[in-house]
């Protein structure tokens, strides 16, 4: 329950917090309660098809510690769903690419920082990733959906 107005804001950023949320169905009807009619957000999810998720998974099965900022993530299907029952319509749909840099060895991950920040790969990778479903799936870690309110 948040202490604001019904229609208060006009934009809301939410990123990292629905999918630490017990229960982000409530927490969806909260922010459609307090954002103005017409009113914008940009909310970030966790890709429940990711590499990430992959790799929790498989240290979850055989017995090894798992993040412990490992938060819920979610199937796209769901969250566009959900958002649509809690009176929201989408507007755009990104994705934002996070490569597990630590699986490779600590020279080739700085060489890998360097030239995905320094140049305009990312952003391409991006491009690529968005086009191509198999991809899009695996590749990105997280989505981010920018809604209105209704």
């Amino acid at each position: 329950n948040l202490s604001f107005k019904d229609n208060y804001f006009d934009f809301l950023v939410g990123v990292g917090v629905l999918e630490c949320l017990r229960t982000p169905k409530k927490a969806l009807k909260e922010l459609q309660r307090v954002l103005k009619k017409r009113g914008k957000a940009a909310l970030r999810f966790a890709n429940d098809e990711s590499i990430w998720e992959m790799l929790e998974n498989i240290k979850k099965s055989v017995g090894k510690p798992t993040d412990p900022h490992f938060t819920r993530h979610y199937k796209m299907d769901y969250i566009t769903s959900e958002l649509k029952k809690a009176g929201f319509r989408i507007t755009g749909i990104s994705g934002t690419v996070l490569f597990p840099l630590f699986l490779l060895p600590r020279w080739a991950e700085k060489i890998l920082d360097i030239i995905l920040i320094r140049t305009k790969l990312a952003y391409l990778l991006e491009k690529l990733t968005y086009k191509n479903i198999f991809f899009v799936k695996r590749f990105y870690y997280s989505y981010v959906v920018k809604i209105e309110k209704i």
